[in-house]
């Protein structure tokens, strides 16, 4: 070999290379030209010992050992002795040992990353330690689950002193946690048999049952569960394996379905209050959330922030909301006179929602309806007290009332004190009404809540017990806060079942009337500026904001024909006055007010109807609201008992059935139309179970006249392969 010319550096780099291919021959020439035998090149971590050692170059090994080099040469944690466990080199391994190579704490976790079988057989022989965890954390016995290696797995676990529960530094997984994230069956069932504790927690709370659910291995997870994990045991975060099962779409209804078999509690919230049915309908998987719903999921759970799992279902995964009107049809059943020797008879049996739905069944109708699915005296007091003269006359004249009220002061500082008593008795009301809201913006987002409170403050704002005297501008106020608290006592009435549809077609029409009235409002504003312009000697448009008033009040026929009627000096105007009150009288009297009118109540019949549910979903939200403040732990528990058996249609799961006789003219528990309703759907159930019932028939027939064709068929084909043998026999014969 001709090395003339070469340098220091690249004899050094043949020589690795020379270790590398296994040229045994040329080592001892390049170590004579002066390569040096502990040469590394920068940034890499081994030299011609080690390089050899990973080849498995027994003659490379032995000359190199012979020439002095270091067989604990360690470089970043790395010896020879990892590189040969590294290269799987059981020979290379026995010679660096019995050269005096050291057992390091890692050498075992390098023979399980390589799968080195026999090596790993050495390593332990000469006394490895198997429960060694590396600069990760991890022991050979975490790598081996983790990478579902069963046969290093199976070495490792017969060692006697392993300790198969260990954990690792971060996160606190064992073996177990390992092989369940993976998926590796296998493994699983190992460990199990060796003794695993299948209970034991990371360091985030979670079992193996959890990380095997989040894998959706159902196979592991079906090894877990038959071992005995607790399929409902918690996290830190409060979630079980159900949480975890539809975390990700792959396979989630397949975990998904082998959990709630073996008895999942699908309504387990986190901390977050998610509960699955939240979770899958967030990721969009409809068939987990089907399955869920018809396994008891409650749709109207909430999560701390007020959202509902209902929500997100109707959101993310309408097509399920159909699922739900089909479990609830399902809840209806029917016995026939024929069968039972007595009247028909519904049974009404919604246990499976309510037993779960947090809020009752008020609870599951309000949020099946959030869905879409649905004072003046202050005058007279001051002229009692003789504040002034204009005052007293002001409230003399005004009325009957006022005069009596102005001779007795006494009587309205009693009225007043009055007041504040039910008034003190309101806000506690309505302090007990918060329960019934998730936050503070949903509160305050009803306003009925914001009109009761300005009623509420109303009346200390009008008070005169501050200066001994009240102030014109507290007439604003009273004002005000009398027409709301009228305003508010009518929509009260309105959830009474007497009155109910009434109010509700008004506030429709009222609602339906402002649309329209909005639409129209600028060629109001067009007529008020019209008239602001050409009659300006009309006491009503010396002001614009009167004279819109004014303008609402032709709108309505009352007509003033004197405004236009002007002096003479108002002459020029005369024209074009008459023309803008003609155009006045058929486009907004006669036309646009009509219209209105038209437009707001052209189908009272389908106002009725409308009305009619929309009173139903008042007394919903009534009942929750009251339930809801009852029933927070402020009253007493004995008269929260009385009141929950006295007062709630189901207090308990199992009282949540109705038996009843829709075509009894006497059974008056239920309205009329809603038990014929409910008759409708369970004839239609019956008939769709029979139509199944019979198709299940008519296939098994099938199947048997099937079964019955083959075997004749197959009867023939022997007689007739028995007759073809007879013939031969016979063609044999006659031939001889």
């Amino acid at each position: 070999m001709d090395l003339k010319g070469t340098t220091q550096n690249e004899k050094n780099i043949l020589l690795l290379w020379a270790c590398f291919v296994k040229r045994s021959e040329l080592l001892p020439t390049l170590y004579n030209l002066g390569a040096r035998l502990d040469f590394t090149l920068p940034a890499e971590n081994f030299a011609p010992l080690h390089l050899s050692s990973f080849t498995g170059c027994v003659k490379c090994v032995k000359w190199l050992i012979d020439q002095g080099c270091d067989v604990n040469f360690t470089l970043e944690q790395y010896s020879p002795l990892h590189y040969a466990v590294l290269g799987n080199s059981p020979e290379v391994v026995k010679i660096l040992l019995s050269s005096g190579s050291e057992l390091n704490d890692t050498v075992l976790h390098s023979a399980v990353r390589a799968n080195a079988v026999e090596c790993l057989h050495i390593l332990l022989t000469k006394g490895a330690k198997p429960n060694i965890l590396d600069s990760c954390g991890l022991s050979p016995l975490h790598m081996a689950a983790d990478r579902g290696s069963v046969q290093i797995l199976k070495i490792l676990l017969d060692v006697k002193n392993i300790d198969i529960n260990i954990p690792t530094k971060e996160k606190g997984n064992t073996a177990l946690h390992f092989s369940a994230e993976g998926g590796n069956t296998e493994c699983v069932l190992l460990l199990l048999n060796k003794g695993a504790d299948y209970s034991k927690k990371n360091k985030k709370g979670q079992t193996s049952l959890h990380l095997a659910a989040n894998s959706q291995c159902v196979e592991c997870i079906e090894v877990l569960l038959k071992a005995g994990s607790d399929i409902n045991a918690k996290d830190c975060d409060n979630r079980s394996a159900i949480h975890a099962a539809v975390g990700k779409s792959s396979q989630a209804y397949n975990a998904l379905d082998i959990l709630i078999q073996w008895g999942a509690n699908v309504n387990i919230k986190d901390k977050y209050g998610y509960t699955a049915l939240h979770i899958a309908a967030v990721n969009e998987l409809v068939q987990c959330v089907d399955m869920l719903i018809m396994h008891g999921a409650d749709v109207s759970a909430r999560t701390k922030g007020g959202l509902s799992a209902l929500n997100l279902v109707s959101r993310k995964t309408p097509s399920s909301l159909a699922t739900i009107s089909k479990k609830l049809n399902t809840s209806i059943s029917l016995h026939d006179a024929e069968q039972t020797n007595r009247e028909v008879e519904l049974k009404l049996d919604f246990r499976y929602f309510l037993q779960h739905s947090s809020g009752g069944e008020v609870g599951l109708l309000k949020t099946l309806i959030d869905e879409g699915q649905k004072t003046t005296s202050h005058t007279c007091y001051n002229s009692a007290k003789n504040i002034t003269q204009s005052s007293q006359e002001l409230c003399r004249n005004n009325s009957l009332i006022g005069e009596a009220l102005s001779n007795n002061p006494l009587f309205i500082e009693v009225i007043w004190y009055i007041l504040i008593l039910f008034t003190f008795c309101e806000i506690v009301r309505k302090c007990l009404g918060t329960a019934g809201y998730s936050s503070v913006q949903q509160y305050f987002t009803q306003w009925a809540n914001i009109i009761e409170w300005f009623t509420i403050l109303s009346v200390f704002a009008i008070s005169f017990v501050y200066t001994g005297r009240t102030y014109l501008w507290q007439n604003h106020i009273g004002a005000f806060a009398v027409l709301c608290g009228w305003t508010n006592l009518m929509v009260m009435i309105g959830q009474l079942p007497v009155f109910g549809t009434y109010v509700e077609m008004f506030t429709k029409v009222q609602a339906e009337f402002a649309k329209l009235f909005l639409a129209y409002a600028c060629l109001l504003i067009g007529f008020t500026i019209s008239f602001y312009v050409i009659v300006p000697i009309s006491k009503p448009f010396q002001n614009p904001f009167t004279g819109f008033v004014k303008v609402l009040v032709m709108m309505t026929g009352e007509l003033d024909l004197d405004m236009i009627m002007g002096s003479d000096d108002s002459a020029p105007l005369d024209i074009s006055a008459h023309i803008t009150f003609v155009l006045f009288l058929l486009f907004v009297t006669v036309v646009l007010m009509n219209l209105l009118v038209g437009i707001a109540v052209h189908d009272i019949q389908g106002l009725h109807k409308t009305a009619g549910l929309s009173k139903l979903v008042r007394q919903t939200e009534l009942i929750s609201f009251l339930e809801l403040s009852l029933f927070q732990g402020y009253l007493p528990k004995q008269l929260i008992r009385f009141l929950k058996k006295s007062a709630l249609m189901a207090p308990a799961a199992y009282r949540v059935v109705m038996h009843v006789k829709p075509l009894n003219p006497r059974e008056n528990r239920l309205p009329k139309n809603v038990m014929l309703a409910a008759y409708d759907i369970a004839r239609q159930n019956r008939r769709s179970i029979a139509l199944s019932k019979k198709f299940c028939e008519d296939s098994r027939q099938q199947s048997d006249l099937t079964q019955r064709i083959e075997k004749i068929e197959l009867l023939l084909g022997n007689q007739a392969s028995l007759l073809n043998k007879l013939l031969d026999m016979c063609s044999n014969k006659a031939e001889k």
